[in-house]
């Protein structure tokens, strides 16, 4: 879904009440949808990285750090991903020389780090995981998706991301978030490690740590296509950088040479940077010019969330 998110989804005002009807039908939909689907079970582990909101909260940086993981592990593992972004219906399995109009930015993003299956049919992908031979199926997106069965549900939560608390189109939301924990096993929350998490072991907290080369006292030119961008601008500001010019564009979007001649204006005075998500659809010769806000995710009780992703499918 390529779009810039709505201002109004960050409270409850006139526009997003008097779409609540349609909201009400999109809760139906999802409803019917549920009753009639008759999900594929894989004899893969399925491990489904999904949340409860429209748009961005992080769960693709949670993606790549499971892939991180399970390679150190030599898990046979590979991951299904909608593609958005990209033109590939699929099930097809990628590989890094396919162009980001093809493939989508997150699935390139991912298929640095494992095999990556796009599929605009989730179900469809799965089965070809599958087929394949893959102990590990790890499926970005989907947890609404009720055409594919799932022995291991993660759900992400940003509270960071303001939510008027409404369902799609009236609000940000898929579903609430208590409907969504109701079918997941584990929630993963972005925020500071509290002590008291500890005795909750489906409960995890996760950070993101900075570490691009030094930004403090920098005038820099951002840029990026994604859901949230004001967490990118919030990022920028809180490791020093002075953000002097700010383009945002809808999330997925691919440039256009008109985007990157207004980018790139006056190259020589300013110091460009984005996300690395925009980084894998800028053509090479932009690359060396742009600095990545380059983000690492640390868990609070890695070892732990390890051994719930590993344990043995019943």
């Amino acid at each position: 879904m390529m779009f810039k998110t709505p201002k109004f989804w960050r409270s409850k005002n006139l526009i997003s009440i008097l779409l609540l009807p349609l909201s009400s039908i999109y809760w139906l939909c999802g409803l019917v949808r549920l009753y009639i689907a008759r999900p594929y079970i894989a004899k893969a582990k399925v491990i489904l990285i999904g949340n409860h909101i429209v748009g961005g909260s992080g769960k693709t940086s949670i993606v790549i750090e499971v892939c991180k993981i399970l390679q150190k592990k030599t898990i046979n593992f590979c991951v299904v991903t909608y593609g958005p972004g990209g033109s590939i219906k699929g099930p097809t399995l990628i590989e890094n020389n396919y162009k980001p109009t093809e493939a989508g930015d997150e699935a390139l993003m991912i298929a640095a780090f494992c095999p990556t299956i796009v599929s605009k049919d989730k179900a469809s992908g799965v089965e070809l995981a599958d087929k394949l031979g893959y102990t590990h199926i790890i499926v970005d997106d989907g947890l609404q998706n009720p055409n594919f069965s799932k022995d291991l549900s993660i759900c992400i939560h940003n509270p960071n991301i303001v939510n008027n608390g409404f369902i799609f189109p009236a609000g940000p939301n898929r579903e609430s978030l208590a409907s969504a924990l109701e079918k997941s096993d584990i929630l993963i929350e972005f925020g500071e490690y509290r002590s008291e998490s500890s005795q909750q072991t489906r409960l995890y907290f996760v950070a993101k740590k900075i570490f691009t080369p030094k930004l403090h006292g920098k005038n820099v030119s951002a840029f990026c296509s994604i859901a949230n961008a004001s967490l990118f601008a919030k990022a920028l500001k809180e490791n020093g950088a002075s953000i002097a010019e700010f383009h945002e564009f809808p999330d997925h979007h691919i440039y256009n040479q008109r985007n990157l001649e207004l980018i790139f204006a006056d190259s020589t005075k300013k110091t460009f940077i984005t996300t690395q998500k925009d980084y894998v659809k800028l053509p090479d010769e932009f690359k060396k010019r742009v600095l990545v806000l380059n983000e690492q995710i640390e868990f609070n009780n890695e070892e732990q969330f390890i051994n719930e992703i590993l344990t043995q499918k019943n």
